[in-house]
């Protein structure tokens, strides 16, 4: 099994390659198959991301959700080795470049965790089992390394789904992933 940094590194390239179109019609399907689904239908509250470096589109999902009278927030890393914050976020939001130039609400509005009913995460690569390749900073995994009840639920372009990724003792699993074929649930949780 190739390493996590080299993993990183193909699957970065693959994502930069995709031309525009085809990153917009791949990320309407992804989103689609989230939008379909119970996780997104009954969450009143919601953790998004907003995208870099061809990461899954989350503009569909945002829209939707508003439309639904869903509260929607967006990380915002604080400092490094701390679990992040979410700053909510509406229609006419204004955006400020945050911590490793993350786009983040210009605003105050932060929800508790605890709140939130569903986190959508961004990832370099997934597997059936819920594993996450992200950029290898580990904010999601200290902030969902938390006694946290909500769904967790990754975005992914069909090639990014791997049969099996390297996983570290601190790595946290998703309970499913949004492909453009469809919605891939992981085992619960609890039978990790």
């Amino acid at each position: 099994m190739a390493s996590k940094p080299e993993l990183r590194k193909q699957l970065s390239a693959q994502r930069r390659a995709l031309h525009a179109s085809e990153w917009s019609a791949r990320s309407a399907k992804v989103q689609a198959a989230l939008l379909a689904d119970a996780l997104f239908k009954d969450a009143r509250a919601l953790a998004l991301y907003r995208p870099m470096g061809n990461e899954v589109d989350t503009a569909a999902l945002h829209e939707a959700a508003l439309l639904a009278g869903k509260r929607v927030a967006y990380p915002d890393v604080v400092s490094d080795g701390a679990p992040m914050r979410f700053v909510l976020a509406g229609r006419e939001t204004l955006w400020r470049l945050g911590h490793r130039n993350f786009e983040v609400p210009a605003s105050d509005a932060v929800i508790l965790l605890e709140d939130l009913e569903l986190f959508v995460l961004p990832g370099l690569g997934f597997d059936r089992e819920g594993r996450r390749l992200g950029r290898g900073a580990g904010h999601y995994d200290r902030t969902l390394g938390l006694p946290l009840a909500a769904p967790r639920v990754g975005l992914a372009f069909e090639f990014q789904l791997l049969d099996a990724l390297p996983e570290d003792p601190w790595d946290v699993r998703l309970d499913a992933v949004a492909a453009e074929s469809g919605m891939i649930r992981a085992p619960p949780r609890l039978a990790r």
